[in-house]
């Protein structure tokens, strides 16, 4: 169990790992492109929220405080780092359902590819194109997902009831 666990959450962070290479072999797309990375990860969220809401139906208020956080984060926040340690909370709470936790997983994994690519594109179009400043700046708006999903896991096996 906490292989398999720590594995996902491994393999979820590997969407950012996988977007800055992306990123790096189609510099030129970038540009063009983020209209549409940022409707990408606005959709990969409503598909998160829709399954969290699909799988803890008596517990709505939860779920719809959850879909408002993210909501309001994506739309004005727009701080990856906050999103990613909800994220977090996401991917532990679908733990519990085998279906919801790999379509969490996979939807986590997608949303790290724009993620990565809007955040070189910023740094393009910002005069920061240093590889190291880019992959430290992608990386870091992940660690929240990382340290989020860790400590539930294992404040999990430490609280027990």
């Amino acid at each position: 169990m906490l292989l398999a666990y720590f594995g996902t959450l491994l393999v979820c962070f590997l969407g950012l790992i996988i977007g800055i290479i992306i990123s790096y072999m189609a510099e030129e797309e970038l540009r063009p492109g983020s209209s549409y990375f940022l409707l990408l990860k606005r959709m990969l969220v409503l598909i998160i929220a829709a399954t969290l809401v699909h799988q803890y139906q008596a517990s709505i208020y939860f779920i719809l405080g959850i879909l408002l956080w993210l909501m309001i984060c994506q739309l004005f926040i727009r701080r990856d780092s906050l999103i990613y340690g909800l994220f977090g909370l996401v991917f532990f709470l679908s733990y519990g359902s085998s279906a919801a936790f790999i379509i969490t997983s996979l939807i986590i994994f997608f949303y790290g590819l724009p993620t990565a690519s809007m955040i070189a594109e910023e740094s393009a179009r910002k005069g920061r194109l240093g590889w190291l400043s880019q992959i430290k700046k992608t990386l870091l708006a992940g660690v929240p997902f990382l340290a989020v999903s860790a400590l539930l896991y294992l404040t999990k096996y430490i609280i027990k009831p």
